[in-house]
């Protein structure tokens, strides 16, 4: 009887002991930190992909304006935008969007 009150108050002493634990062990905080990497090894292609995927939409909405712009024009004028670029009086500096610059045609520039 004398060695089951020692049991129970050994035992007693020990889960008060875990109740006052406070801090982590380094095994328990490397687990942690091996789920938060191993997460963030999984999110990052996920993020990489939509902003992929939003450079793809803004370029595409880029392209959409500039053949809106373009056909606007055609309307009100009964013709497209010079495509050739164009000298100024001193004929040393070319006048016209970066595509024209490189001799390129509308319809290439136009087309995604």
């Amino acid at each position: 009887m004398h060695d089951k009150k020692k049991a129970n108050a050994k035992s007693k002493n020990e889960a008060t002991a875990l109740k006052n634990r406070r801090g982590l062990t380094i095994v328990e905080l490397f687990v942690v930190l091996a789920i938060i990497s191993i997460m963030l090894a999984l999110f990052l292609p996920v993020v990489q992909s939509v902003r992929e995927r939003a450079r793809e939409t803004v370029c595409k909405n880029n392209l959409h304006q500039l053949n809106l712009g373009m056909a606007q024009y055609a309307e009100v004028h009964k013709k497209l935008p010079a495509s050739v670029p164009r000298r100024s009086a001193q004929k040393t500096a070319c006048v016209g969007t970066a595509w024209n610059r490189r001799g390129l045609d509308y319809g290439v520039a136009s087309v995604p």
